[in-house]
């Protein structure tokens, strides 16, 4: 009997049991969290409340990863009621029922042999129930838990007494008016109270335009950076929605608190939140609805020049100072935890943001993987499949440490390298004494011309020895002759990874020695499919390689991005990368190396390497998640307000998917290649397939948005629009000519007509200033810019240029003392 198989599967079948359970509970209502193996006790009790979600992507990473954990459950907007067997419970639960307090809903049974009960009721009720043990009036052993102050094991739970099953597994019911009566709740007196709503309020699809804005728009809150204020402006914002309060708290705290506010606010802290908001806001609840903003207008403007723009009517000008603030980190859950380990481990000695990290040794750890692993993207159909041909390139300012993390990734690829460098060494051994062997054997039979062989074979019938060939998983030569060259001499190393400290300086040298053509373009623009590709080179035949299988690997500067993005997005080229924001977020620790993480590194880099061909396909649940992201791919393009280079970038989403994909499962089955001691599966399981679609959708997307907003799009005129707004500023103008522009730095916005009008009309779309002539071209200032929200940047630039001015001057004085001094 094969014990190691039956264990397996016995493991495989408690995990997808448990995994059942849980995702059971959230379909159900409840939101879960992970409690301590065998314990009712949760492993971080401060802030559970937090960490409870119904998404089952999170839900299934969790339980997936540690299948024994016990399940805590709670319900938004409701309770439970668990009646104890020691204290009376089960009679009091016969008792309430005959009493009609009690209706069918959804029912668990404790080890104990007693029951959990659960109900629905308004968020108002809720929040004033009490959580303690033996409360209901006359019932005896009925303990209440009660919205986000207390909750239960759920089903599919253990413990040393036992396992927590299913009951019933009825809907959960609304509570009937008689059992919310006596019901024990806190003192009313200290309930927050919300203004209820009004009629037209809390539509459904205004609590779609919300969330929408919550989840995709809305900033961060950060203790200690102006964290109350952008709370406020947050819980404001959504009430344009023309949202209640109540509705108002609900999502903001469900779709913002708990996952962009650091830390987040105490449920009842955010109330308060939430009705000081309301009480000091300025414009009408609803001013952002549909109804607002295309309601009927009264006309009874008796201006003589109607066609100008009514007194008050300016937008809000933005903060061109102000930095958009990257995607918080997001990882952990998604990818495989042992590279969610490293990169943390190196982001607290960089200083830097681990998701970097953590993604640029997804795309090292995963390029290790031969190009003979494909994964078949369709179930039924092997006309389309993909190798792990992964472009990554980290963004940011200069001395964000980019190179340095992507350093710390390439430690994947070292051991592959000292692996191959050992084996070369001793095939070249093998080598000199074959070639001195052969030398030896040619020179006696010139001698005696006499076969050498006492076997009577001549010696000339042997095989002059071969050279080995050097291998290197990584390249720093980025001409298209050399990398193809490689690929054709040593197969075995696609997909090849090109090494770039700066990748301007990579992108800036292609075709670098040609006078005609873009060759090195069309290379690459080929190097992420691993098909075959054949190069003649002049005057020594041509030469070709099996698999053209590159991945990309380097950091660039964000200005220096924005200043190639035009020419890169008309063919594809940077839409093949996975651009990812790097922020320095301090100096950096010199932390000990944990031994695990560095001991792991080798272990998993070989294995990788080590890969037989295979070809992959998804299991049959997992397949459905292919169809997920090319609906996504369809929803976002669609999209009026996404940028073209954006919508070619997604237009590959669903090949990113397929080689992240086959990366997740093959570097999940290094991590423990060791123990399992068999190849790795070769169908991919629903849950991989879930973080590969998650790590496009949500990881890879929201930086792609971060960068393609903040950097490429109108990046060539942030600087100058910032230049001419601080003229503005510092000289009080109330009116700006294009005269006036040309005097500011630099100097060119006076002769280029074009692009003065493109750093103007971004001023415009700020709320800075209106144009009121095209020729001569002149605006109207904002009188908003001067009411003092812009002071400290007024003041900042006013004492710029003073000290400009003065090293003109002092550099003028030293000039004309030149000239006047004596030879």
């Amino acid at each position: 009997m094969d014990t190691t198989n039956t264990v397996t599967k016995q493991r495989n079948a408690f995990r997808n049991a448990k995994l059942e359970s849980v995702l059971h509970l959230a379909a159900k209502g409840f939101r879960a969290f992970p409690v301590a193996i065998n314990e009712k006790k949760p492993p971080f009790i401060d802030g559970w409340q937090t960490h409870a979600t119904r998404d089952p992507e999170q839900l299934s990473a969790i339980w997936e990863l540690e299948p024994r954990l016990n399940i805590g459950c709670v319900i938004d907007g409701g309770f439970s009621i668990d009646f104890d067997p020691k204290n009376g419970g089960l009679e009091s639960r016969r008792r309430m029922k005959e009493a009609g307090l009690l209706t069918r809903t959804y029912t668990q049974r404790s080890p104990s042999g007693g029951f959990h009960e659960t109900y629905r009721c308004s968020p108002a009720v809720a929040k004033v129930l009490k959580n303690a043990v033996g409360t209901i009036p006359g019932y005896p052993g009925t303990d209440i838990r009660a919205d986000r102050k207390g909750y239960i094991l759920g089903a599919g739970s253990m413990t040393a007494a036992g396992a927590y099953v299913v009951e019933d597994d009825a809907p959960i019911a609304d509570a009937s008016p008689e059992l919310l009566a006596i019901l024990p709740k806190d003192d009313p007196s200290k309930a927050l109270q919300l203004e209820p709503p009004v009629e037209g309020q809390d539509s459904e699809s205004e609590k779609a335009r919300a969330i929408d804005y919550l989840v995709r728009q809305a900033p961060e809150a950060v203790e200690g950076h102006g964290g109350d204020n952008t709370t406020i402006k947050v819980i404001n914002r959504v009430r344009d929605f023309n949202l209640s309060a109540e509705t108002t708290l609900e999502l903001v705290d469900e779709f913002w608190n708990r996952t962009k506010a650091i830390p987040p606010w105490d449920y009842d802290d955010l109330a308060k939140k939430v009705r000081s908001a309301s009480k000091s806001r300025k414009n009408s609840v609803g001013i952002k609805a549909p109804e607002h903003e295309l309601g009927p207008v009264e006309s009874n403007d008796l201006r003589k020049d109607p066609s100008k723009p009514l007194p008050g009517t300016w937008d809000e000008p933005a903060d061109l100072w102000k930095q958009e603030k990257p995607p918080a980190d997001m990882l952990n859950g998604i990818v495989p935890p042992f590279l969610v380990a490293f990169g943390r481990d190196r982001a607290r000695s960089l200083g830097v943001n681990s998701d970097a990290v953590t993604a640029a040794a997804v795309a090292v750890a995963g390029s290790l993987i031969p190009a003979s692993n494909r994964l078949q993207m369709f179930q039924n159909r092997s006309s389309w499949s993909v190798l792990c041909v992964l472009w990554t390139a980290l963004v940011g300012d200069p001395g964000s440490a980019k190179s340095a993390a992507v350093k710390a990734a390439l430690a994947f690829a070292n051991p592959v390298n000292k692996a191959w460098s050992a084996a070369f060494a001793s095939e070249m051994a093998n080598y000199d004494r074959a070639e001195l062997a052969y030398s030896a054997r040619t020179s006696k039979k010139k001698r005696t011309e006499e076969p050498a062989e006492p076997d009577g074979h001549p010696a000339d019938v042997m095989v002059k020895p071969t050279p080995p060939r050097s291998r290197s998983k990584i390249s720093n030569d980025s001409t298209t002759e050399a990398i193809v060259t490689r690929l054709a001499e040593t197969p075995e190393v696609a997909p090849l990874i090109q090494y770039s400290d700066e990748l301007s300086g990579w992108l800036g040298g292609m075709d670098a020695y040609r006078a005609k053509g873009s060759k090195d373009r069309a290379l690459w623009l080929e190097a992420k499919e691993g098909a075959s590709y054949r190069v003649d080179r002049q005057g020594r035949g041509s030469v070709e390689a099996p698999n053209l299988a590159v991945s990309i690997i380097g950091g660039i500067q964000d200005d220096l991005i924005a200043r190639l993005a035009p020419d890169l997005e008309t063919d594809g080229l940077l839409q093949r990368f996975a651009l990812i924001a790097i922020r320095q977020l301090g100096l950096g620790e010199d932390n000990a190396e944990d031994p695990a993480i560095e001991a792991a590194i080798p272990r998993v880099a070989l294995a990788l390497a080590g890969l037989k061909e295979a070809t992959y396909r998804f299991a049959p649940a997992a397949a459905e998640e292919l169809w997920a992201i090319k609906a996504f791919k369809m929803r976002e393009m669609a999209r009026p307000d996404i940028p073209s280079g954006l919508k070619t970038w997604l237009a590959k989403t669903d090949a990113e998917f397929g080689r992240y994909a086959l990366a997740f499962h093959l570097i999940e089955w290094a991590a423990i290649a060791d123990a399992l001691d068999m190849p790795p599966d070769e169908l991919i399981s629903a849950a991989t397939a879930r973080r590969a679609r998650r790590y496009v959708e949500e990881f890879l997307y929201a930086h792609a948005l971060f960068i393609h907003s903040t950097v490429l799009d109108n990046a060539g005129h942030d600087q100058e629009s910032r230049l001419v707004a601080g003229y503005i500023l510092t000289r009080d103008l109330e009116r700006i000519t294009a005269r006036e522009v040309g005097t500011t730095r630099p100097r060119s916005l006076g002769r280029d007509r074009k692009q003065l009008l493109a750093v103007m009309g971004r001023l415009e779309a700020e709320g800075w200033v209106r144009m009121t002539s095209s020729d001569p071209a002149r605006w109207q200032v904002n009188p908003a810019v001067h009411d003092g929200r812009f002071e400290a940047i007024r003041r900042a630039e006013k004492e710029r240029r003073e000290a400009v001015r003065g090293e003109i001057a002092a550099a003028a004085a030293s000039r004309r003392a030149g000239k006047g001094s004596p030879a």
